[in-house]
């Protein structure tokens, strides 16, 4: 079962052209340590041009969890946390969603 996390964030055009670059640099992390298929999506018709949406997809749950530990034991996850609280008001992340297809 392959599932997506996706996680929302909002932000000023400067924030999310912040959050871009920072989004390219990440990818090649969390290729390395287990995600696949990362990609930043912004809207081009409709949504809410203050909002992203970063997707990684995973082949399971224990694929999820196993990318999650190697991430907090990186040092890569408290890096971001005080790179987005620094960045606040100017980008919050919203939330986050762990997601599979239900027609897959």
């Amino acid at each position: 079962m392959t599932i997506s996390v996706i996680t929302t964030w909002e932000g000023t055009p400067a924030a999310l052209m912040l959050l871009t670059e920072a989004s390219r640099t990440s990818a090649a992390l969390h290729v390395s340590l287990g995600a696949k298929n990362p990609r930043l999506l912004e809207p081009m018709a409709g949504g809410d041009v203050t909002r992203r949406h970063y997707v990684l997809d995973f082949d399971s749950l224990e694929d999820w969890v196993s990318f999650m530990s190697a991430v907090r034991a990186n040092g890569w996850w408290e890096a971001t946390r005080k790179a987005v609280a620094d960045a606040h008001p100017n980008l919050r992340m919203l939330g986050q969603a762990v997601m599979t297809n239900a027609i897959a």
